[in-house]
């Protein structure tokens, strides 16, 4: 690490990665800014910044070059070959700061100078005080958009963002935490986290602004204690925007293909196909039963033990196949328990159901059924089973 161009063992590294494009009218005073003013002024922290250029024709590689020989180990340069997008830039960008920089953390910045530098040394005295993952949100207590943003923008961006939380995180409590996942302001450490996301070109889903969703999502994923800070979002200062309406679909596309990638995600769409089958399994018994005996009660009875019997069967399969059980000792107590939990499930069923269709009438009775099975029955099955059958190994 260096400290005014001579190396300092002593310090903690954070790395300000910035890719550009067009840049030249700003990059200067962001670099005297952040190299001159915040990184001296920082205690137990050095400031440097790698800046990625995607072959600015405004000369904005020439103006770092000059300004990495003013302040030699504290601006460095990547040239792309080609302009691959600012996911690219960025991935690129993090993988020299922790192999070739030897960064503790990593903060992602706009060139544009929309992202003041005094917001680095909040960013990372919210690291020092013990969290692993620190965004700028606009959305927040104190936090803005820009003075002067027209309407449309404004509201594509809140819904934007909205929607995108909603296809990330959606139940889970990370939907209300994270209130700004398309900001471009935050701060990662690099051990346990940064070094552990996507960034070799086949796993990154997007070279575009999809490429924050992701490491968003990555990251919470690892575990990472998450906290924000308010962000009064500044108007662009110089160079042209690169928003477009490509950045909301590629954004979207890529909400919904980090979603996929979920494992918990496709654990519960296994959970539903499986609930499913049982629905079925339970209609063509109580039909054939019922045809064979005349007794409801009969009929009712052995119709929903083999849909249980059935769920039971492959979710342990399928579902929960990493958990499954395969002694007989353990699949008896994981059947018996799973009867237990259904058990739950038939008195939700029978004391919701007739509650709320005598209080609506008889004319709502399917809309109950699906009301009381999708928001009653279905939480409570895929927490039973999460937490009592299939718990997760300690």
């Amino acid at each position: 690490m260096y400290r005014n161009g001579q190396k300092d063992p002593g310090m903690k590294k954070a790395v300000v990665v910035i890719p550009t494009y067009n840049e030249a009218g700003s990059i200067n005073a962001i670099i005297d800014e952040i190299v001159g003013k915040i990184s001296p002024a920082m205690d137990g922290w050095e400031v440097s910044i790698l800046v990625v250029d995607g072959r600015s024709p405004d000369g904005t590689a020439d103006i770092v070059k000059k300004s990495a020989a003013r302040h030699p180990g504290l601006v460095h340069l990547i040239e792309e070959q080609v302009r691959g997008g600012i996911g690219a830039a960025y991935r690129l960008g993090f993988k020299h700061a922790i192999d070739g920089l030897g960064a503790d953390a990593i903060i992602e910045f706009d060139g544009d100078l929309q992202h003041p530098p005094s917001y680095i040394p909040l960013l990372l005295g919210k690291l020092d005080s013990g969290f692993d993952y620190v965004v700028a949100s606009r959305n927040i207590k104190g936090g803005s958009e820009p003075a002067g943003r027209g309407i449309f923008r404004t509201m594509l961006t809140s819904i934007g963002g909205l929607a995108a939380r909603f296809l990330l995180f959606f139940p889970s409590a990370d939907f209300w935490k994270v209130t700004d996942p398309t900001t471009g302001l935050k701060a990662t450490r690099v051990a346990g986290f940064a070094d552990r996301l996507s960034l070799d070109m086949p796993d990154l889903k997007s070279t575009g602004f999809g490429y924050k969703i992701q490491w968003l999502a990555e990251t919470i994923r690892m575990g990472a204690k998450y906290g924000e800070i308010p962000l009064k979002f500044e108007n662009r200062q110089a160079g042209q925007s690169k928003f477009s309406t490509g950045v909301i679909v590629d954004i979207l596309r890529t909400c919904i293909a980090v979603r996929l990638s979920d494992p918990w995600t496709r654990r519960f769409a296994k959970y539903a196909i499986v609930g499913f089958a049982g629905y079925v399994v339970n209609a063509v018994f109580l039909h054939a039963i019922y045809s064979a005996s005349g007794s409801e009660i009969l009929s009712w009875t052995l119709s929903t033990e083999a849909a249980i019997l059935s769920n039971f069967t492959f979710n342990n399969i399928w579902t929960f196949g990493d958990r499954r059980f395969n002694r007989l000792g353990s699949w008896l107590t994981g059947l018996a328990r799973f009867n237990v939990s259904s058990l739950g499930a038939l008195a939700i069923s029978g004391i919701f159901g007739p509650v709320l269709t005598t209080a609506f009438g008889g004319s709502y009775r399917q809309i109950v059924l699906a009301f009381v099975v999708v928001f009653l029955v279905v939480p409570y099955n895929w927490f039973m089973y999460n937490r009592l059958i299939w718990k997760r190994p300690e």
